[in-house]
């Protein structure tokens, strides 16, 4: 009887386990009351308080005049590849707009160069490109490499993007149109 019992027992503790793993397994939410407090002073966009965005702390700006775009076609080509690379606004993503790529390899490289105009004091800003690239970027490798990671007030950097054709397209009257956006994105860096 005692055995019985004990079998019962554990197996009453078994179901209890199950069903509590169960409902946690099936349950998403966590529900917590209460009250939180706090004080501080300072800049609420100051670097570290949380509430500051890249627009709040920098001013990163195209610098007019310095964009340029080399097309290269591959060895042995007869595509006639060309390239525009712009800086309509300062303030706004540069372009780069590519023209009839057909073959592997055909290739381009655009080189721009932008200033930091405001920062916060006593930081520089760390740098990272972003390419916004439009559809068919599966058939193109683009890249673009800074010429430094981090850059003090009135410091100037130049970015180089490469795009270049990674299969030769099917059709000898096919051709490739391409265009994409440069961004440049900074965060704070203590000096």
């Amino acid at each position: 009887m005692k055995k019985r019992r004990n079998v019962l027992f554990a197996f009453v503790i078994v179901a209890l386990l199950a069903i509590g793993f169960g409902y946690a397994a099936l349950t998403d939410s966590l529900v917590i009351n209460g009250t939180a407090t706090g004080s501080g002073a300072g800049d609420p966009t100051e670097p570290g308080s949380g509430n500051e965005t890249d627009e709040d702390l920098f001013d990163i700006q195209w610098v007019a005049g310095t964009a340029n775009a080399t097309a290269t076609p591959a060895a042995g080509s007869t595509s006639v590849v060309s390239a525009t690379a712009t800086i309509d606004n300062v303030n706004e993503p540069a372009t780069l707009t590519v023209k009839n790529m057909a073959v592997k390899g055909d290739k381009v490289v655009a080189t721009y160069q932008f200033k930091l105009v405001e920062c916060p004091a006593g930081y520089d800003a760390k740098l990272e490109v972003k390419l916004n690239e439009p559809k068919a970027k599966d058939m193109v490798d683009a890249t673009a490499v800074l010429d430094a990671y981090t850059v003090a007030l009135d410091g100037t950097v130049t970015v180089t993007v490469t795009v270049e054709l990674n299969q030769t397209l099917i059709s000898d009257t096919d051709s490739l149109d391409y265009a994409l956006t440069v961004e440049i994105v900074a965060e704070p860096v203590a000096k």
